[in-house]
């Protein structure tokens, strides 16, 4: 059977459904007899073609990727190296019967995305991938699934009588480790690589003994004071550190301060967090009540706090880049959900983090869901928190003008 080959510069619009087929160099895939009409070719160079008598054959020549069309078929050809390629087989291996995780190839990379949703199917890929194992891992993971993978990476390391470095989740995951570990560079790929954690030991590892200073402002502004920063407000409760057009941070701390006499809000509370990198700081305002326990042994009182809880623990290095872990809620207590005279709490919570290369503002809001009016009603529970009650007292809870906003300045702490 004769098939006429054709080479195109420019190649033909693509179907919806176009199958993907991964060569490792001088691996052969073979297309039977009953497809074989005309076979057109995008890059030449990429592939062999040998022509048999009841098929073609295409042998992965150079690293790439092309169009193939055959009769009325379409195929993506990936053309990788042997080592990405056997990553890849085992990936899908791997990946079969789960939920979440998706496969890209991309660029002569092997990427895996999508969703984490149990610690226990990332582990259990060390039982398929080793140290020879090439892929950027890029799964998402909520806070929970985040916390537990962390906590598990950080016994394996210590196991293995290795310091936990600084891990980050985006854009890939990967673990920053003091200089002084990289004689431990093999060791280190053999423990993450299964893992797809990447390594490096560059000068951004964050470290500790740094004193830094947070200045917090808990202030109701109008949403034009910052949105003249370019500072967009959020449909949900969210973080977001300024842009770097934003006025210094010396700057925004005047304008802070003369929030009243300027009339672009209001400033509830200023306290200042100071802490040594790496260590938490912390800002509480509200109450405790008791929680009663009982035993057969013994009778205890144990209090709970709510009200607003702010926890910060920042990290610098020597070129004053900074990272920024933030936990705040803000709890009240609702005695319709009591049980055995024990109140409920409402709440509303945010944790997240944020890395920058030089102390920028970060600024908490979102409270009010787009400040509708409809929002604003439900919130009376705040009036419990002394720190917002002139908000109640004075009716400003209910300007959809005004934002409920914590904005946090971060620096380097001088000691004189």
């Amino acid at each position: 059977m004769k098939i006429v080959f054709f080479y195109l510069l420019t190649f033909f619009a693509s179907p919806l459904f176009a199958k993907d087929i991964y060569l490792a160099i001088g691996e052969a895939h073979s297309f039977p007899s009953h497809e074989l009409q005309k076979l057109v070719i995008h890059k030449k160079g990429l592939l062999t073609i040998y022509d048999h008598k009841n098929s073609v054959t295409i042998t992965g020549k150079k690293l790439g990727k092309t169009k193939l069309k055959i009769g009325k078929n379409i195929y993506w050809i990936h053309i990788l190296h042997r080592k990405k390629y056997r990553t890849l087989r085992t990936l899908k291996k791997w990946i079969q019967g789960k939920r979440g995780p998706e496969i890209e190839v991309k660029n002569k990379r092997v990427t895996l995305k999508g969703r984490l949703l149990r610690v226990d199917d990332l582990f259990d890929l060390s039982n398929h991938c080793d140290v020879t194992c090439e892929y950027i891992n890029q799964l998402t993971m909520d806070d929970s699934i985040r916390k537990e993978f962390e906590e598990r990476i950080s016994e394996l390391l210590k196991r293995n009588n290795l310091t936990m470095g600084k891990i980050a989740h985006s854009p890939t995951l990967n673990i920053g480790f003091p200089k002084k570990l990289k004689e431990n560079n093999a060791q280190l790929k053999n423990l993450l690589n299964p893992y797809g954690i990447g390594i490096n030991f560059d000068s951004y590892t964050f470290s500790q003994g740094q004193t830094i200073e947070i200045q917090v402002y808990i202030a109701h502004l109008k949403k034009s004071f910052l949105r003249q920063w370019g500072v967009q407000w959020p449909n949900q409760l969210s973080a977001t550190v300024a842009p770097h057009q934003a006025p210094s941070l010396g700057s925004i701390q005047i304008a802070l301060n003369a929030l009243e006499a300027t009339g672009n809000g209001s400033l509830l509370a200023s306290p200042t967090l100071v802490t040594e990198s790496g260590k938490e700081a912390i800002f509480h305002s509200g109450g405790e009540f008791p929680i009663q326990t009982r035993s057969a042994f013994n009778n205890s009182v144990d209090w709970k706090r709510y009200g607003l809880s702010l926890k910060t623990t920042p990290q610098g290095n020597a070129q004053h880049n900074l990272n920024v872990k933030i936990d705040l809620e803000i709890s009240t207590l609702d005695h319709s959900q009591a049980v055995n005279g024990v109140p409920g709490l409402n709440r509303s919570h945010l944790n997240t983090e944020v890395t920058m290369e030089k102390p920028r503002p970060i600024l908490l809001s979102g409270f009010f869901q787009k400040g509708s009016e409809q929002a604003r009603s439900g919130l009376p529970w705040l009036a419990q928190i002394p720190l917002f009650s002139p908000l109640f007292s004075t009716g400003q809870i209910h300007n959809t003008e005004y934002e409920l906003v914590f904005v946090l300045l971060p620096r380097y702490y001088e000691n004189d």
